[in-house]
């Protein structure tokens, strides 16, 4: 029996439900190696055919990670071997060094619009060279890849990224927006704020949920101030960090999600609000714009415009029937592109065609 690699994070998230399905289904085929940096608790089904393990160093960028991975490629002689985010690096290399077939890149970043790092970027150009196969989990990501890392566009396969369908009898709030997301400059946070004033004039009722991982840290306590500033910090509820599914019950009780990032690969929270009909109203860039069909699963406007982007939701907050048909076709849009176990699938077939 053939053996795969895989590395990962295992936490309570989106990403490793989406990364344990794909382990499973490949278990039935392969050898199962997932190679993680983190074991939370979880609810997911995991295989009792997986063989977990844990690297040896708090991140795999160690020479001590480096000759554990070693060790594992000569016990268990993977056909295949599957890295992404902190790992990429050390499994690609480690692989191109011991001669391993197959070896694949799964980039989940776009690079080209954050801050410059000439000695990083050459690393990674490199490393792209080194792996036999690269997926992408957007056309954004694959862009950014041939324009950045100059990537053979032959060597890339865009493998979106997927969530549960969640059935459930939440009934949305009409005046309740929300964010979810790290409180970070690049997620336009102060877009968001920026924009409240003007709805909140035309409608006194609206309310702002925002949720984030650094929501209760000195990030979040900055954007308190500013709101206060702007006369809008009490229609706004700072949730702090949520699990998984706390997240999803939050969505799927607001009116509209609202995705205002400058730069996002793909944007998980945007399918995971589809999964539950919450419409989004999201910038138009990158792997944001190419999820929402814009004036159909919700509506899209310029990065960093607050005022586009107060009128985008005053019209998603106040014409319901919009609201209710933009709903009904983000689910569709989710049902058929991003549905876990359609995905998973995919996934699953593409590798069986890369380990054969």
């Amino acid at each position: 029996m053939k053996t795969i690699f895989l590395s990962f994070s295992i936490s309570n998230s989106s990403l490793t439900e989406y990364f344990l399905v794909t382990c499973n289904k490949l278990a039935k085929y392969y050898r199962v190696v997932v190679i993680t940096d983190r074991l939370d608790a979880h609810p997911f089904d995991v295989s009792p055919e997986l063989i977990i393990l844990k690297w040896p160093s708090a991140r795999p960028t160690t020479l001590k990670a480096f000759w554990f991975l070693v060790r594992m490629i000569l016990k268990y002689r993977p056909a295949t071997m599957i890295a992404m985010f902190g790992s990429m690096n050390v499994f690609i290399l480690a692989g191109w060094l011991m001669r391993v077939r197959n070896r694949v890149a799964w980039n989940r970043s776009i690079y080209a619009k954050t801050a410059a790092d000439a000695r990083r970027d050459k690393r990674k150009s490199i490393i792209y060279k080194m792996a036999t196969h690269v997926f992408a989990n957007s056309n954004a990501t694959r862009r950014d890849m041939l324009d950045h890392f100059s990537v053979p566009d032959k060597k890339i396969t865009v493998m979106y990224n997927a969530v549960r369908n969640v059935p459930h009898d939440i009934v949305p709030n009409p005046k309740q927006v929300v964010f979810v997301g790290r409180f970070h400059p690049l997620k336009g946070l102060d877009t968001l704020l920026a924009a409240l004033p003007r709805v909140i004039a035309e409608m006194p009722d609206v309310k702002l949920v925002l949720v984030g991982a650094k929501s209760d840290g000195q990030l979040a306590e900055s954007y308190r101030v500013k709101a206060r500033g702007l006369g809008v910090l009490g229609h706004i509820e700072f949730a702090g960090v949520k699990s998984k599914q706390e997240i999803t019950q939050i969505l799927a009780a607001s009116a509209c999600c609202v995705v205002p990032s400058f730069l996002e690969a793909f944007g998980f929270v945007v399918i995971e609000s589809f999964s539950v009909r919450t419409p989004v109203v999201g910038s138009d860039s990158s792997g944001i714009a190419e999820v929402i069909r814009d004036g159909h699963d919700g509506l899209l406007f310029p990065p960093g415009d607050s005022e586009a982007l107060a009128g985008q939701l005053i019209k998603m907050l106040s014409d319901h029937a919009f609201r209710d048909a933009c709903a009904s076709s983000c689910h569709d849009r989710f049902s058929t592109v991003f549905e876990l176990e359609k995905v998973t699938d995919g996934v699953v077939a593409e590798l069986q065609k890369i380990t054969a």
